[in-house]
């Protein structure tokens, strides 16, 4: 038996029965361990945001470089779709880091949360804020999007063309 066999990917988040994840943590308790000692760390430990982060990257930055070496197109999409939350998220935690940080238990909180996207089908929640966030946003200004990235890009050619005459004269 795998120290990592316990199969999360047909739990219905709405239908949660907290008797049978009772059972389950009673089958596995190396696991039970091993995940109540990062909850811990995630609230008191030094250096937990990083802990955070690690899980919150690198499951997924696995799996999706095993969506891209597979034939299916469908794992790649999920992971795209994964990404795009994950910086997304980002962007929004860099910008009120400060006011975050005095959130009790926020690390254990954001794991939790970087955890919740990796949930696969449409009970995760890269799914949900994908489809209910990002694509409506991204689709209603996609033209700006566009002539802003446009514009930028004819800037930094015409910034790098003058360096480069500069240089060579």
């Amino acid at each position: 038996m795998s120290f990592f066999s316990i199969d999360f990917s047909n739990i219905n988040i709405s239908n949660i029965n907290y008797n049978t994840i009772k059972q389950e943590a009673l089958k596995h308790p190396k696991a039970s361990c091993v995940i109540g000692f990062i909850a811990l760390y995630l609230v008191v430990g030094w250096g937990n945001d990083f802990l955070c982060n690690l899980i919150g990257f690198l499951y997924p930055a696995y799996a999706s470089v095993k969506a891209i070496e597979s034939h299916s197109s469908d794992d790649d999409t999920k992971w795209l779709m994964y990404w795009c939350v994950y910086g997304f998220f980002g962007i929004l935690e860099f910008f009120s880091d400060q006011l975050l940080f005095w959130i009790p238990l926020y690390t254990l909180s954001k794991c939790l949360f970087l955890i919740w996207l990796m949930v696969p089908g449409k009970n995760g929640g890269t799914h949900l804020l994908y489809f209910k966030l990002i694509r409506p946003f991204v689709l209603k200004h996609q033209d700006r999007i566009d002539s802003t990235a446009d514009k930028f890009k004819d800037k930094v050619d015409k910034i790098s063309k003058e360096l480069l005459s500069e240089k060579q004269q």
